[in-house]
């Protein structure tokens, strides 16, 4: 599957990208969305991930691995993981062989939910009214 196949299928998705290498794309709803994916074309994958998940200046709770555990046994498709360098992150393998459009889409959006739904659960959210 070529790039340009993969482009034209997010321009038909509304989601914007940005071209960071031959096989890399920077995929983004919109300029004011605080969700990036990297989109890896690889040999015989499409590589989504969401890296970092959550972001750096969120605590993570210090039982974060159960939780990851538990958010993954209720999540399809996708998985969070922790990186070496410690940050969580959120990541999708699509075979290339028999991938179509609405399957790719489907990826992208149940992602970019996941992440706005499990954001508070994975960190420590400080309340509305902590100013630091």
């Amino acid at each position: 599957m070529e790039m340009r196949t993969i482009k034209t299928w997010l321009d038909s998705f509304g989601w914007q990208f940005l071209t960071m290498d031959e096989t890399t794309l920077r995929i983004f709803r919109n300029e004011n969305d605080d969700v990036d994916f990297f989109l890896r074309n690889t040999s015989h994958w499409i590589l989504l991930k969401i890296v970092p998940a959550i972001p750096p200046t969120l605590t993570k709770p210090s039982d974060i691995t159960r939780r990851l555990l538990a958010v993954n046994r209720d999540m399809r498709l996708a998985k969070h993981t922790l990186t070496k360098e410690g940050d969580i992150a959120l990541a999708v393998e699509l075979p290339k062989d028999s991938l179509e459009p609405a399957v790719l889409r489907d990826a992208i959006e149940r992602m970019h939910r996941y992440i706005s739904h499990y954001r508070s659960y994975l960190s420590i959210v400080p309340p509305p009214w902590f100013h630091s």
